[in-house]
């Protein structure tokens, strides 16, 4: 081990985000789906308000944050778990 390894280790060993990070995120996407989901299902019929005083586009743009909450957890998960098995393969 020279110099340049001690100094500038290759792998970091401290983390910028809890392991658990990603399921987070990801079951927030999901929640703020499933409310605007159920606030379209459940709003009225004519064309107005829905149920929670918000318009159709409001609830639609909530669905649609809320799957880039659930993508972005997604991606997070799947690179922990790669960073996992390039860590088992590296031992």
């Amino acid at each position: 081990m020279g110099f340049s390894s001690a100094v500038f280790p290759l792998r970091s060993e401290t983390r910028l985000m809890p392991a658990n990070i990603g399921q987070i995120v990801r079951i927030v996407g999901l929640l703020m789906e499933m409310f605007g989901l159920a606030a379209v299902a459940l709003g009225g019929r004519d064309g107005g308000r829905s149920l929670f005083g918000m318009t159709s586009n409001q609830v639609w743009s909530i669905v649609a944050v809320g799957f880039a909450f659930w993508l972005t957890g997604t991606i997070l998960i799947f690179q922990e778990a790669a960073r996992r098995r390039e860590d088992a393969e590296d031992e």
